[in-house]
């Protein structure tokens, strides 16, 4: 019996080593295992690590090929436009080139045909008279034509080479003819040098409006003061003799003595750009001791605008209503001086007048020189 209790034992014995070394095998397995899926774990992680490293290497590289080729393509970009900008401008140079060609033949051949003698004979010395249409303007200096050959100069320090466009204005005006003489084919005295003296005061201002102002848009200020403007010049130069009965009553009240001022009414839009040149004129009327200067547009419908002050401030005033009138920053003129008292006080404004009654505005005109 005893021996049988202790095979027993010892079977069970064997088969718990035998368990036990079966389990610390498994354990070891399982150790092995874990190790084994911690080193592939840890293989992973730094194959991820690299692939997130490349990623973002990547990407910065995207970026920068990006912006590389955004860069690439505004240098090509301005290379365009420096390509297109140096066309422009060779065009440009090429045209201002054919320009100065053009304008130095020109004035070659101006030079030319006024410089050349007057053939009338080998030599004379004589007085002729001489037409307007023959009088040609250069900067500080005139000549003449006569049967077809231009004369020396004649030195006058107020005229200008653009007069020669503006000669349309006294075109049958029927203005008197110049009296030149001549010494040894030189023009040597003009007798009635206070004709060209009146026109080239009209050319003046013409001059100032449309070459001038309206070339450069800068304000040149013309001082009224040093004009003579005299009214029978005026008056056939524009035209005012039996323009209506309007511009008749104002020539009939005014002296002889006193000039008729032309100013043109520069209209402009809402951008300030000078939109056209209105015909005006101011007529300066004595009354006792004070000038009443009457502001008459060529347009009828358009009223007549009266200013007054002492003759003593006349050429002050004068000069500003001037400048008021033919300002180039100035909008809606006659609108803006009906709504500022301020405007009509440093003007000397007294009134407008209408022209739908010409009885009306006659008698109103009219009580300015009682």
């Amino acid at each position: 019996m005893p021996m049988r209790k202790n095979k027993r034992k010892s079977k069970k014995r064997a088969a718990s080593e035998f368990k036990g070394s079966a389990l610390d095998k498994k354990i070891l397995e399982i150790q092995a295992d874990k190790s084994k899926i911690e080193s592939d774990i840890k293989n992973i992680q730094e194959k991820l690590a690299q692939i997130t490293k490349e990623s973002k290497e990547y990407r910065n590289y995207i970026f920068e090929r990006n912006d590389l080729l955004k860069q690439d393509e505004l240098i090509a970009v301005r290379l365009r436009r420096l390509d297109f900008d140096s066309s422009v401008e060779r065009k440009k140079k090429e045209r201002e080139e054919k320009g100065r060609e053009i304008i130095a033949k020109i004035a070659k051949r101006q030079e030319k045909r006024a410089t050349a003698e007057v053939k009338l004979s080998d030599s004379f010395s004589e007085e002729l008279t001489i037409p307007w249409n023959e009088v040609f303007f250069h900067d500080e200096r005139i000549n003449f034509k006569i049967k077809g050959h231009y004369t020396e100069y004649y030195y006058l320090k107020t005229s200008k080479k653009s007069f020669n466009y503006l000669k349309p204005l006294f075109k049958n005006k029927n203005l008197p003819p110049l009296l030149v003489k001549f010494k040894n084919n030189k023009p040597t005295r003009i007798e009635n040098l206070e004709e060209i003296n009146n026109v080239i005061e009209v050319l003046i201002i013409e001059d100032y409006f449309r070459f001038t102002y309206l070339g450069s848009h800068t304000y040149l200020r013309l001082n009224m003061s040093k004009f003579h403007l005299a009214k029978s010049i005026i008056c056939k130069i524009y035209g005012l003799y039996n323009k209506s009965v309007f511009f008749d009553k104002l020539i009939s009240i005014l002296g002889e003595d006193q000039k008729v001022i032309p100013v043109s009414e520069l209209i402009l839009n809402s951008e300030f750009d000078i939109l056209k040149l209105e015909e005006s004129f101011i007529f300066p009327v004595k009354r006792g001791a004070s000038i009443n200067m009457i502001w008459e547009s060529i347009i009828e419908k358009k009223a007549t605008y009266i200013f007054s002050c002492a003759i003593s401030d006349y050429d002050v005033q004068l000069q500003k209503i001037f400048d008021f009138i033919s300002s180039p920053v100035q909008k809606n003129k006659r609108e803006t001086l009906i709504l500022s008292p301020l405007l009509k006080r440093d003007l000397g404004f007294v009134k407008k007048v209408y022209h739908e009654i010409p009885t009306v505005w006659i008698g109103e005109i009219g009580s300015l020189i009682k």
